[in-house]
């Protein structure tokens, strides 16, 4: 299987691969991924998942004269890298001559078949395959989808919450919990299991050392220093799993709570850096705590075949340079003589 991948993936890497202005972008994005990584440790801070030390950043005034607070300084790094890397200067400067933006614009495009979709399994797969395929250009799917799709599930939350507390009303299986803790936990794409795929079954340097320097914030469900540093932009390897995962997550939960075997989301706010198990468990009951954890190793199983092309092509790349650094390292000045000149 992994061979047959490699035919029809390698070609469409190669062709990206040749292409300079492509490949400038996404070694843009490359290079930017230890901010990416420094940025993750201060949003894991600030949004750390007990109520009562965030409650308590809150509460620290840090300057009397603007009345900005520790929670709002701990924001700033990560402002200062996640922020920077979403749509680019030139494109607003092209959209703002016109009045717009390209958000609007997307938000235009995709608000009309979004709400007239509803509350729906189909509009849950279809606002996930718009929002991974945003991500692929380098454009924040969550904030454009979002933009659309999150009012109608917090909505829909808020019933679920009034549900619980009266009975009045009915449940609903699709709402803001459901896709924030079963459909892309550990981040857009649910790259929590790609993360584990890589530090347990990649060899090569690049890959594995980047696994284990994101794996404290997948956990936390921060996956930006992935997105952008392995990574997902720009790279048709990676666009298939990371597509398919959070697709399979919400069919699978869907019809897990459809058939009364997971409870559905009581509606409750849960952090949305809680981690996987406990967020679950939190929103629904030990079941959906296992539900997650049995999502997150099938994930793996989808990533891995994906993410064995590239560690295959770095292990070749890396070999290559290590050949060169030797036979670089073997010319010594010892073996020149003025007899020759």
């Amino acid at each position: 299987m992994l061979s047959k991948l490699e035919k029809i993936l390698m070609p469409l890497a190669e062709a990206i691969g040749r292409n300079k202005y492509l490949m400038s972008v996404r070694d843009g994005f490359l290079v930017s991924t230890p901010l990416l990584i420094a940025g993750s440790i201060f949003l894991v801070i600030a949004n750390f998942p007990i109520p009562a030390w965030t409650e308590w950043l809150s509460s620290v005034i840090v300057n009397q004269n603007t009345g900005e607070t520790l929670a709002t300084f701990l924001a700033k790094p990560s402002d200062a890298t996640f922020t920077i890397m979403a749509v680019f200067f030139l494109i607003n400067l092209v959209f703002g001559a016109f009045g717009t933006n390209a958000f609007d614009i997307i938000f235009q495009f995709l608000q009309t078949p979004l709400l007239n979709l509803g509350d729906t399994l189909g509009a849950m797969v279809v606002a996930y395959i718009f929002l991974h395929f945003f991500w692929f250009f380098g454009v924040n799917g969550g904030s454009v989808v979002g933009a659309v799709f999150n009012p109608i599930l917090q909505t829909l939350s808020l019933e679920n919450l009034e549900f619980f507390r009266t009975g009045v009303g009915e449940g609903h299986i699709i709402c803001q919990q459901f896709q924030d803790l079963f459909a892309t936990f550990g981040g857009a794409g649910s790259t929590l299991s790609l993360v584990i795929a890589m530090v347990l079954f990649c060899k090569s340097k690049r890959i594995n050392s980047l696994g284990k320097l994101s794996l404290v914030a997948g956990i936390f469900n921060i996956n930006e220093p992935i997105i952008f540093g392995l990574p997902i932009v720009l790279n048709p390897t990676m666009i298939i799993p990371f597509m398919v995962v959070p697709t399979v997550n919400i069919v699978i939960s869907y019809f897990c709570m459809a058939l009364g075997l997971v409870p559905i989301c009581s509606g409750v706010n849960i952090p949305w850096t809680c981690p996987l198990g406990i967020s679950g468990f939190l929103a629904t009951n030990w079941v959906g705590g296992l539900l997650q954890i049995a999502l997150l190793l099938l994930g793996v199983v989808i990533y891995m075949p994906f993410i064995k092309i590239m560690d295959k092509q770095y292990l070749r790349d890396e070999a290559e340079a290590a050949a060169k650094k030797e036979e670089e390292d073997d010319i010594s000045l010892d073996d020149l003589s003025f007899d020759d000149l």
